[in-house]
Parts: structure tokens; C-alpha cells; sequence
């Protein structure tokens, strides 16, 4: 099995400071989405049908008081197909630090109860870096290009293996599981399972927990308040991971938590708050805006 290996920098200090960052952003990255799962394979409830209408959402994400990132998504669904947007970057103090953003985008096909992904296309930068997926998927599991990554910004004391072949077979892309959690939630399901991701560079299993309906308290940050149901979720690392040589320092998402409910009247459950907790503190992310536009915009 290949290992990627980083190479050393010049400076101590901004290798440091570039894996902090690195590392902190990967666990936005896989954790903090607006939405969560796949449907269970024993699913077989029809998808319901919707106007030729999207769903923008826009996210910010803070530490303490901090604010360290906006997300935004762009989801439309048909009876036959759909598509998704997705854009993530870093803002104020964090952003001009360590200038990162990640734009992904998903086409594919709904057949009855299940979202199947035909193309999965992601682009992250930091600062001159830039790092391209593209998968396309077919009988055989995801195949795709990506392009190769600027091993200095870890430095030499990381490495990441390559995620093998049999290990695709049967997977999703990140996006396809926001779909398929909001369709399932509006078919009266909830959000218990485990789903099998694989990005382009890393392959998880994501395990999913019902924590029925609760009452979400009104926060300054959001205008969302009331009857929600909660999901927690936990990221099991398969394969393609960034870790230290050492093993000593790998960093994990301890749980993510969702309160998910209707961002607007007669849309599908969304979350609108999520926690992210982990050994360095905790996340917070919170709807802000919620509209629909023409699919086509």
C-alpha cells in the first residue's frame, strides 16, 4: 500500500503552525456539513416529489465567540435526479491567518428510496495550494483523478496511506449523504445507521444516532427555536487519514451533534445548530440564512 510522505519545511514555527490549522480544518471538513447520512439500505418508501426549486443554506461556524468559517449549500432534488453545491472558507482573523476554502459538488440519481451519485467534484485551497478531486461512479464502485498535495504544509512528521480499491466499493460522497438524510427524515424515517464515505482521499463510516424529538432553545446566533429532533453522530477513520509518524497527537472527532427541523415552510428537515466535539474544544455552527431559488441559478 503507497504512504505519502511530507518533506520537511524551512521554518519550525510555520510548519507548526500550518499542521494546527491543517488538522482543524480537516475535522470541518468531514464533520461539519449541512446534513448527515445515507438512507438505511432497508429503506423503501418513495422519495417525495418537489418543484423545480433550491434550497440555499448558509452556515457560520464558531469557536467560543470566535467565528471561523461560513458554509453555504446549494440542494435540489427531482423525482429523478438531483444536485448539490457546496462551499466552505475561512473568515476574519482565521481567514487572513490561514486562508483555506472548499467548493464540492455532486450529480446524480434518485432510483425509489436511494440517492445515487453519478459525478463528485471537490477543490480545496490553502493558500497556493490547490487540491482537486474528480470521481465518477459506476458498476465497480467511485473511480477518479486527484490531484497531488502540497506535503509541506504538514511537514515530514505526518504521512497517509492510500485508501485501496476494495474499500471504495459501495461507498457515497460526502454530499450524497446530505441529500439522502433530509429525503429520509421527510419520509418519516430517522437518522440511526451507519454510512460508508469515501471523498476522493479519505474512506469513514459514520455512525448515526436517534435522539428523537427535543426542544431547541433560542440562541442569539440563529432565529431557531422549538420542536427539533436531535442526531448525534460519531466518524469511525477507515483509511486516508493524515496521522503523525509517532501516532502520538491523531485527533478525532468525539461526537457531532444536529438539531434538525424545517428551515422554511413545506421544506425538508435540515439541521439548523450542530455541535462538533473534540479533544480541543468544542464547535458550534449555526443556520443563518435559509432561502429558495430557481434550480437552475
Amino acid at each position: 500500500m503507497a504512504t505519502a510522505r511530507g518533506s520537511s519545511g524551512s521554518h519550525g514555527a510555520r510548519r507548526t503552525g500550518a499542521r494546527t490549522a491543517a488538522v482543524a480544518l480537516s475535522l470541518l471538513l468531514l464533520a461539519v456539513r449541512p446534513g448527515d447520512a445515507a438512507p438505511p439500505a432497508t429503506a423503501t418508501a418513495p422519495l417525495p416529489k418537489v418543484a423545480a426549486t433550491a434550497l440555499e443554506l448558509s452556515y457560520d461556524v464558531y469557536y467560543s465567540v470566535l467565528r471561523l468559517l461560513t458554509i453555504r449549500s446549494h440542494a435540489h432534488v427531482e423525482p429523478d435526479v438531483y444536485s448539490l453545491r457546496s462551499s466552505m472558507e475561512t473568515v476574519g482573523m482565521i481567514g487572513t491567518l490561514f486562508p483555506w476554502s472548499y467548493r464540492s459538488e455532486v450529480h446524480g440519481r434518485v432510483q425509489g428510496a436511494k440517492l445515487a451519485p453519478d459525478v463528485f467534484n471537490s477543490r480545496s485551497e490553502f493558500r497556493d495550494t490547490v487540491q482537486q478531486v474528480s470521481l465518477r461512479y459506476g458498476d465497480g464502485g467511485p473511480v477518479g483523478e486527484v490531484s497531488p498535495f502540497d506535503l509541506d504544509i504538514l511537514g515530514e512528521d505526518y504521512e497517509r496511506e492510500e485508501v485501496p480499491v476494495e474499500l471504495r466499493n459501495g461507498t457515497i460522497d460526502p454530499l450524497t449523504e446530505i441529500a439522502a438524510l433530509t429525503q429520509q427524515l421527510a419520509r418519516g424515517g430517522d437518522c440511526s445507521g451507519v454510512r460508508n464515505v469515501y471523498d476522493g482521499l479519505r474512506r469513514y463510516d459514520v455512525v448515526y444516532e436517534d435522539l428523537g424529538e427535543t426542544e431547541l432553545e433560542e440562541s442569539s446566533y440563529d432565529g431557531y427555536a422549538g420542536r427539533a429532533r436531535q442526531c448525534r453522530s460519531r466518524l469511525l477513520p477507515i483509511a486516508g487519514f493524515w496521522k503523525p509518524k509517532d501516532d502520538k497527537e491523531r485527533d478525532s472527532v468525539t461526537a457531532v451533534t444536529a438539531w434538525l427541523m424545517p428551515p422554511l415552510p413545506g421544506a425538508a428537515p435540515a439541521p439548523v445548530r450542530l455541535t462538533v466535539e473534540g479533544r480541543r474544544g468544542t464547535l458550534w455552527i449555526h443556520l443563518t440564512k435559509a432561502k429558495t431559488t430557481d434550480a437552475a441559478s
